[in-house]
């Protein structure tokens, strides 16, 4: 039997834990697709954050522009922030992404600063350059493969039908958004 398969969606998050880009069309590349989660948000402790203890996160969102991401904050008036596709600095710093420490570049002290006045803490953005290996696990990938700031695997794929199945054991349905696929 064979079955055709469509791509329904592309979503990226370029910035870990902030707001998601849907796409026409992406760049695959070795660590996932072009610009996704290959930005972090961290603590004063290098630790990254995310919107499961920092809801405020969800408050930003992200839009590709030519040769930067801009971050945008929904609810307080402040100018937008231009988030260079290379980092400005030549600040390294091993963060800490789950159990992973990982050598990461600080963007830039603007982009520090605007993200600690929206977020009301402490915090730097960070970028991981192609240098910096992050091996996915070896238990589920080849012992090659180098991940972003992701959760484990380059690429996050849920098909229709699975979600379906999901939504048909739960007493609630949820959204396909929910897993940041």
């Amino acid at each position: 039997m064979h079955t055709e398969l469509f791509l329904s969606q592309i979503l990226i998050y370029p910035v870990k834990s902030l707001g998601g880009i849907a796409l026409q069309k992406a760049t695959i590349e070795e660590r996932g697709l072009q610009h996704d989660r290959r930005w972090l948000v961290i603590d004063t402790h290098n630790r990254f954050l995310s919107q499961r203890e920092f809801s405020k996160m969800a408050l930003i969102e992200v839009a590709l522009g030519e040769n930067e991401l801009i971050l945008k904050h929904r609810t307080q008036p402040v100018a937008p922030l231009r988030v260079p596709f290379l980092p400005q600095t030549f600040d390294i710093l091993n963060v800490t992404v789950w159990n992973d420490t990982i050598e990461a570049v600080v963007v830039s002290d603007a982009c520090n600063a605007w993200l600690s006045t929206v977020l009301d803490a402490p915090v730097r953005l960070v970028y991981l350059p192609d240098t910096s290996p992050r091996p996915a696990d070896s238990n589920y990938a080849h012992f090659d493969t180098n991940v972003s700031f992701a959760d484990g695997f380059p690429y996050l794929l849920i098909s229709q039908a699975s979600l379906h199945d999901l939504n048909t054991r739960l007493s609630e349905p949820v959204e396909m958004l929910r897993f940041r696929p």
